[in-house]
């Protein structure tokens, strides 16, 4: 009896060692939770605008600090030391344009060896009030005679533009024309032709251009013929809208 006893025990504490054990329940890990790197906001700069085309001698105002209309201001004090206006064109302000003034100068005692100038004026609200947005300046040795030009809108902003002209003088009439298109705070080339026998002219917001055209033989002082273009400016470059031959 002892031994059966004795017996049961052994086969319980063989079944004990022999089973398999509980599952040790693993110790619960904490997530920290990641932090997130901020993405920097970039800003962009803008872009500046295009510096203006501004040549003029080193004598030259490029402000007029009095605040005055613009016919009141004296265009003498806008030109380089020792310099005469020969044209002024004044644009008093508007509710939708811009006060301007542009005017031609010369300085020189001899015609053939002078220098000559174009430039374009704006009135601005803060300080300083004058400031000079556009000019060009022909040297002495380049053999320029004068500055003449018009003014017309041939943008169709209704802001007044200027047709200049740097006359080279000749048999030919030769010379440099130019537009100079105005904005509010800004004034630019968007044409710029060397030419002989030709005259171009500001004609119902385009620009209208006549070339005498020569056949072999002909003289200088007689063309065979004429060729007439008109372009539009359309915002960004110049369309021919129409071209006439016509004899001579």
């Amino acid at each position: 009896m002892r031994r059966l006893a004795a017996l049961s025990i052994l086969v319980v504490l063989a079944a004990s060692c022999g089973g398999e054990s509980a599952p040790v329940p693993s110790p619960s890990r904490t997530v920290e939770p990641t932090a997130t790197t901020p993405v920097p906001t970039v800003t962009a700069t803008p872009t500046p605008p295009a510096s203006p085309v501004i040549d003029v001698p080193v004598d030259a105002p490029t402000t007029y600090t009095r605040r005055l209309a613009s016919n009141k201001v004296p265009v003498a004090d806008l030109v380089p030391v020792g310099a005469e206006v020969t044209t002024a064109w004044r644009l008093p302000p508007t509710a939708d344009q811009v006060s301007q003034i542009a005017l031609a100068w010369t300085r020189g005692v001899d015609p053939f060896s002078s220098e000559h100038g174009f430039e374009v004026w704006q009135l601005f609200l803060d300080k300083p009030p004058w400031r000079l947005v556009y000019a060009f300046t022909d040297a002495a040795s380049e053999g320029v005679l004068g500055v003449r030009f018009d003014v017309g809108d041939v943008t169709g902003d209704a802001i007044p533009d200027a047709l200049t002209f740097e006359d080279k003088g000749g048999s030919g009439g030769c010379g440099v024309w130019r537009v100079v298109r105005s904005g509010v705070g800004f004034a630019t080339p968007i044409f710029r032709r060397s030419t002989c026998d030709t005259e171009i002219e500001i004609a119902s917001g385009t620009l209208r251009i006549r070339a005498a055209e020569y056949e072999p033989g002909d003289s200088h002082c007689c063309p065979s013929r004429f060729r007439t273009t008109t372009i539009r400016w359309d915002g960004t470059g110049w369309t021919v809208v129409d071209r006439v031959v016509t004899q001579a």
